[in-house]
């Protein structure tokens, strides 16, 4: 049975495919704790700590955070250290090997999601933190 996509789903389908080859390209480097990375998670933790400050209107152990681009966990881990209650983090990657790692370094009431996040069903008041590719 051959299946049609439209423009909008063939585009999603092409955006997917292309963040798949850029981060076959980037190797496999879990730690952040590598030089050429550091800098980088540094700002990324100074940004998400803006975000939490303007955005949260509850605090952080009642929040409900989805973090979609969220590989090898470690910002979930890291909402986890400023207070974020294991039960109200998702987890969203589109590459199932990056949340199969999470899940061993995670709590089992964070809820891991492999693919796309296009599709997902978000209820109002979620905070959503999304990684930026360079």
């Amino acid at each position: 049975m051959t299946q049609i996509m439209t423009a909008d789903a063939l585009k999603l389908e092409q955006e997917a495919s292309s963040i798949r080859e850029r981060y076959a390209r980037r190797g496999d480097e879990k730690g952040v704790f590598l030089p050429h990375r550091l800098a980088t998670f540094l700002e990324m933790q100074s940004a998400m700590m803006r975000m939490l400050t303007r955005n949260l209107k509850v605090p952080i152990g009642e929040a409900r955070i989805l973090d979609i681009g969220s590989g090898y966990g470690v910002n979930l881990l890291q909402f986890l250290l400023w207070g974020a209650d294991a039960g109200n983090l998702v987890g969203n990657d589109l590459l199932a090997d990056r949340q199969d790692y999470s899940h061993t370094n995670l709590p089992a009431a964070t809820m891991l999601v492999a693919g796309d996040a296009h599709p997902l069903d978000l209820e109002p008041g979620v905070a959503v933190w999304r990684h930026v590719l360079s």
